[in-house]
């Protein structure tokens, strides 16, 4: 079994959002516990409201960014998806097409499966390239239903 997601992954699902939720939240808390008399620029109405925005904008963004992040490892059998917490195998012949998406920084891989799993029907993770390309190139009779969809 080979690991053909990033390490990065881990600092971006687990680091990134806990830091920012505890710190950020904590700042929430802070400033409508002041008195808006000892600090007059964050105890005002406006200061508030475009903090409050600005924390619910940025956590939806973790939300639907880094925290769908998969850890993904591909075996000779099945590949095997993890959210960190719990890991789920599925079948190759399960996938029904894989896109890659490059961002110029990094690429993003989302396979997409036939029938919804654990971790619903997309699971997308940024492909650690060396291990990617070396198991997709190794072991490409696993991937023989994609490469006839596409010619088909």
């Amino acid at each position: 079994m080979r690991r053909v997601s990033n390490n990065i992954t881990i600092f971006l699902k687990i680091f990134i959002p806990t830091f920012w939720f505890v710190f950020f939240t904590s700042f929430l808390v802070a400033i409508f516990l002041i008195d808006p008399d000892k600090i007059p620029f964050m105890g005002s109405w406006q200061f508030r409201t475009g903090y409050v925005i600005m924390y619910i904008l940025f956590g939806l963004f973790l939300y639907f960014t880094f925290m769908k992040l998969l850890r993904v490892d591909m075996g000779p059998e099945k590949f095997y998806a993890s959210n960190y917490m719990k890991t789920y195998a599925y079948d190759y012949s399960n996938i029904q097409k894989i896109d890659e998406q490059n961002y110029g920084i990094f690429k993003l891989i989302v396979i997409h499966l036939n029938s919804k799993g654990s971790l619903g029907n997309r699971i997308t993770f940024i492909p650690s390239y060396k291990n990617y390309e070396f198991f997709i190139n190794g072991h490409k009779e696993l991937f023989e239903h994609l490469i006839d969809k596409e010619n088909a």
